[in-house]
Protein backbone atom coordinates (compact mmCIF):
# COMPACT_ATOMS: atom_id res chain seq x y z
CA UNK A 1 0.00 0.00 0.00
CA UNK A 2 1.37 3.27 -0.67
CA UNK A 3 1.38 6.15 1.77
CA UNK A 4 -2.00 7.60 1.86
CA UNK A 5 -2.67 10.56 4.62
CA UNK A 6 -6.39 11.72 5.75
CA UNK A 7 -7.66 15.14 7.96
CA UNK A 8 -7.87 13.74 11.50
CA UNK A 9 -10.36 16.37 11.92
CA UNK A 10 -12.82 15.48 8.99
CA UNK A 11 -15.98 13.67 9.82
CA UNK A 12 -14.73 10.62 6.90
CA UNK A 13 -11.30 9.06 6.10
CA UNK A 14 -12.33 9.94 1.96
CA UNK A 15 -10.13 8.15 -0.18
CA UNK A 16 -9.64 8.85 -3.89
CA UNK A 17 -10.49 5.23 -6.23
CA UNK A 18 -10.27 5.06 -10.08
CA UNK A 19 -13.25 2.64 -11.31
CA UNK A 20 -12.37 1.43 -14.21
CA UNK A 21 -16.06 0.97 -15.96
CA UNK A 22 -18.42 -0.39 -18.55
CA UNK A 23 -17.34 2.02 -21.03
CA UNK A 24 -15.32 4.56 -18.90
CA UNK A 25 -12.79 5.18 -16.39
CA UNK A 26 -13.17 7.68 -13.51
CA UNK A 27 -12.00 9.31 -10.03
CA UNK A 28 -14.32 9.31 -7.47
CA UNK A 29 -14.43 9.95 -3.96
CA UNK A 30 -15.09 6.87 -1.57
CA UNK A 31 -15.53 7.39 2.32
CA UNK A 32 -13.97 4.69 4.28
CA UNK A 33 -16.20 2.47 5.90
CA UNK A 34 -15.32 -0.12 7.85
CA UNK A 35 -19.06 -0.79 8.67
CA UNK A 36 -19.72 -1.95 5.31
CA UNK A 37 -19.15 -5.46 4.38
CA UNK A 38 -19.97 -4.10 0.90
CA UNK A 39 -18.30 -1.27 -1.55
CA UNK A 40 -21.16 0.74 -2.77
CA UNK A 41 -21.42 3.63 -5.30
CA UNK A 42 -24.01 6.32 -6.28
CA UNK A 43 -26.01 5.40 -9.16
CA UNK A 44 -24.82 8.83 -10.86
CA UNK A 45 -21.26 7.65 -10.99
CA UNK A 46 -22.10 3.73 -12.49
CA UNK A 47 -24.40 5.83 -15.32
CA UNK A 48 -21.28 8.07 -15.81
CA UNK A 49 -19.26 4.45 -15.90
CA UNK A 50 -21.69 3.55 -18.66
CA UNK A 51 -23.94 1.03 -16.86
CA UNK A 52 -27.10 0.78 -17.45
CA UNK A 53 -29.17 -0.52 -14.27
CA UNK A 54 -32.31 -1.64 -15.90
CA UNK A 55 -30.98 -5.26 -16.51
CA UNK A 56 -28.67 -5.21 -13.49
CA UNK A 57 -29.46 -8.14 -11.07
CA UNK A 58 -30.35 -6.54 -7.24
CA UNK A 59 -30.06 -7.39 -3.34
CA UNK A 60 -31.86 -6.57 -0.66
CA UNK A 61 -29.13 -4.64 1.58
CA UNK A 62 -29.67 -3.36 4.92
CA UNK A 63 -28.55 0.05 5.88
CA UNK A 64 -28.74 2.10 8.89
CA UNK A 65 -31.67 3.93 7.77
CA UNK A 66 -33.41 0.40 6.73
CA UNK A 67 -33.77 -2.20 4.30
CA UNK A 68 -33.12 -1.17 0.70
CA UNK A 69 -32.91 -2.33 -2.99
CA UNK A 70 -29.31 -2.48 -4.84
CA UNK A 71 -28.29 -2.64 -8.09
CA UNK A 72 -24.69 -5.16 -8.44
CA UNK A 73 -22.32 -3.96 -11.47
CA UNK A 74 -18.98 -5.74 -11.89
CA UNK A 75 -16.34 -3.04 -12.59
CA UNK A 76 -13.44 -4.13 -14.83
CA UNK A 77 -10.97 -2.82 -12.07
CA UNK A 78 -10.74 -0.63 -9.25
CA UNK A 79 -7.35 0.35 -7.77
CA UNK A 80 -7.48 2.55 -4.15
CA UNK A 81 -5.21 3.01 -1.58
CA UNK A 82 -2.00 1.36 -3.80
CA UNK A 83 -4.26 -1.79 -4.32
CA UNK A 84 -6.20 -2.74 -7.65
CA UNK A 85 -8.85 -5.46 -7.89
CA UNK A 86 -10.26 -6.42 -11.30
CA UNK A 87 -14.03 -7.70 -12.32
CA UNK A 88 -15.05 -6.82 -8.56
CA UNK A 89 -18.59 -6.75 -7.96
CA UNK A 90 -19.65 -3.17 -6.15
CA UNK A 91 -23.54 -2.40 -5.12
CA UNK A 92 -25.19 0.65 -6.77
CA UNK A 93 -28.21 2.78 -4.87
CA UNK A 94 -29.36 6.11 -4.56
CA UNK A 95 -26.83 8.18 -1.40
CA UNK A 96 -27.98 10.84 0.36
CA UNK A 97 -26.21 14.36 -1.05
CA UNK A 98 -25.31 14.44 3.09
CA UNK A 99 -22.81 11.79 2.41
CA UNK A 100 -20.74 13.94 0.26
CA UNK A 101 -18.93 11.24 -1.60
CA UNK A 102 -19.54 8.82 -4.38
CA UNK A 103 -20.36 6.37 -2.25
CA UNK A 104 -18.11 3.70 0.34
CA UNK A 105 -15.36 1.63 0.13
CA UNK A 106 -16.08 -0.88 1.98
CA UNK A 107 -14.50 -4.31 3.75
CA UNK A 108 -14.72 -6.36 0.29
CA UNK A 109 -12.42 -4.74 -1.26
CA UNK A 110 -9.51 -5.33 1.41
CA UNK A 111 -10.79 -8.97 1.01
CA UNK A 112 -10.28 -9.51 -2.56
CA UNK A 113 -6.96 -7.31 -2.75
Amino acid sequence: MIGFRFDLNAPHIVVPVRITGAQRVRWVNLILDTGSTSTVIDELVAFRLGYTLESAPTVSVTTVSGTSQASIIVARQIFALGMTVDEFPVLVMPLPAQLRADGLLGLDFFEAS
